[in-house]
């Protein structure tokens, strides 16, 4: 009975050695930093042709996105993400000149998946799977309130990080596509500077790219 312990013993032994040798063998966690770019879809339309010709299309929104990837396998991570990006648009509407500034902020959470050993390959793509909340703010001097909204948000992208020391990464590119769901809104505004309009504000399709530096 004793010789039958001591083999369970050192059995049990044996998987745990291993399975801390195998936890040493990857990147435990990893972290992004970098600048994004990301192409917003206003997702808006009026009754005012000035306004929604004004806000038509894509709009080029600059600003930075951080994450931080806490990996429990070889190829599977789970991922945290925060971005914003802010954009100021400067024209008119009629005779009127016209500000606004629009900010979008997402706080997302979900999967990635990457080759996580630590001597794994140079190139190493990646993907991931993001769901969370988009904080968006539309503020402008030439108006009396501003607009905010929070909504639900994803993302679904992929890239690839290459390696430059046993610690450090450099992520090439970043690509993503971000919706945002926002249920049809229509809200009137009714200032002494333009006649009363109605903006309707409806589903985002946007579409970030970034690049930067990884940690682990």
């Amino acid at each position: 009975m004793k010789f039958k312990s001591l083999l369970a013993a050192i059995a049990v032994l044996f998987v745990f050695s291993t399975f801390a040798m195998a936890q040493d063998e990857i990147n435990r966690a990893e972290f992004f930093g970098g600048y994004s770019h990301n192409f917003v879809d206003s997702g808006i339309s009026s009754n005012d042709s000035d306004v929604e010709d004004f806000f038509e299309g894509r709009s080029g929104h600059k600003g930075f996105n951080f994450s931080i990837t806490g990996n429990v396998s070889k190829y599977v991570g789970i991922k945290f993400d925060v971005a914003s990006h802010t954009k100021t648009f400067d024209d008119s509407i009629g005779t009127d000149p016209f500000s606004v500034k629009s900010r979008n902020t997402t706080f997302m959470g979900g999967l990635q998946f990457k080759n996580n050993m630590k001597d794994g390959p140079t190139v190493k793509p990646f993907a991931h799977i993001l769901a969370g909340v988009a904080k968006q703010k539309l503020t402008s001097a030439d108006f009396d309130e501003d607009f905010s909204d929070n909504n639900f948000t994803m993302a679904f992208g992929a890239g690839i990080d290459v390696k430059v020391h046993k610690h450090v990464d450099i992520r090439l590119i970043q690509l993503d596509y971000n919706p945002v769901f926002r249920s049809d809104d229509t809200t009137v505004i009714d200032d002494t500077t333009v006649p009363p309009t109605t903006v309707t504000f409806g589903r985002q399709n946007n579409m970030r790219v970034g690049f930067g530096i990884v940690i682990h």
